[in-house]
């Protein structure tokens, strides 16, 4: 029951960020050949949620989400944020990826693969996102 409440608020937070306007975004000079997309803070600083795929859910503060688009379509994406007092952050550093947790991070952006997150005994959050 537990995962089925964490899902469900993993989807009310990609819901919420569906329905923001980017903060900011920004080409490369066309003229250097880049042409990446790039969008920082992409959501503003919004409220979500990690899920360790067995038993434990973080409410993540601040989440902001830095996307970039290359001109062949790859999104890459990195999200940080630090873990909300009402969620107490492990006592060891977790470190998951979509193909552990099966969890996803931003399909909105099409960045959906979670490569790497972790979450510190500190409180800090940080996850790398793939379209590939």
């Amino acid at each position: 029951m537990r995962k089925l409440a964490a899902r469900a608020s993993l989807v009310a937070v990609i819901a919420t960020c569906g329905l923001v306007v980017g903060q900011s975004v920004a080409g490369a000079d066309p003229g250097n050949g880049n042409g990446a997309v790039v969008q920082h803070n992409a959501y503003g600083a919004i409220t979500c949620s990690v899920f360790d795929g067995v038993s434990t859910f973080w409410q993540i503060d601040n989440c902001t989400f830095n996307i970039v688009t290359t001109p062949s379509g790859v999104v890459n994406e990195t999200v940080k944020g630090t873990v909300d007092a009402s969620t107490p952050p492990p006592s060891s550093a977790f470190k998951g990826s979509t193909a552990t947790t099966g969890e996803e991070c931003d399909p909105g952006s099409g960045a959906a693969n979670i490569v790497t997150e972790t979450v510190t005994p500190s409180g800090n959050f940080s996850a790398k996102c793939s379209s590939s």
